[in-house]
């Protein structure tokens, strides 16, 4: 799955979202909710908050639940790196409410929706009012794909989108 080789870029995306670095990639030790990796970063600011693309590029799909990564979208984007242009898929997780649809094009900048607490979130552990945040991944493009959830026996239709993730902060501008 994707090819694993895309070198780090700093500053070849945006920040999706103005707000605090909550979690980051990896290993992070949250285990609560039952995830031992940490596949994207998680960014956290007040309810409602914009969410914009990280880059110019084109919605690959979106989702709506309540169930993993919640109402979701996700963009293909070509970026240029040391080694060319490569392609990435970010994906941008809980949010609120979704303003785009699959195979439109966009901005970087763009609005693409608003910060919610969809999906598998901490207001499962600890109440409604706690899990704010977008969850940021970046995933290559080669391999990344998107397949039926699990348990739509129990939490109806939803989609889950999988592939090989980079650390989005080798992408982001510091902060």
């Amino acid at each position: 799955m994707g090819n694993k080789s895309i070198p780090a870029s700093k500053g070849v995306l945006q920040w999706p979202v103005d707000g605090i670095l909550t979690q980051g990639y990896g290993n992070t030790g949250f285990t609560a909710l039952g995830y031992n990796f940490h596949n994207g970063v998680d960014i956290a600011g007040p309810a409602g908050t914009a969410v914009y693309a990280a880059a110019d590029g084109t919605v690959v799909d979106t989702d709506q639940s309540d169930v993993s990564y919640g109402n979701w979208v996700a963009i293909k984007h070509n970026i240029s790196t040391s080694s060319g242009s490569d392609q990435i898929v970010t994906l941008y997780g809980h949010l609120r409410t979704i303003k785009v649809t699959p195979g439109q094009t966009v901005k970087q900048g763009d609005v693409i929706g608003y910060e919610g607490n969809t999906g598998n979130t901490t207001k499962k552990l600890y109440g409604p009012e706690r899990g704010y945040h977008v969850h940021f991944g970046v995933y290559d493009a080669d391999g990344f794909s998107i397949s039926p959830g699990a348990y739509t026996k129990i939490y109806g239709p939803y989609k889950i989108p999988y592939g090989y993730t980079y650390n989005p902060l080798d992408f982001l501008p510091d902060q």
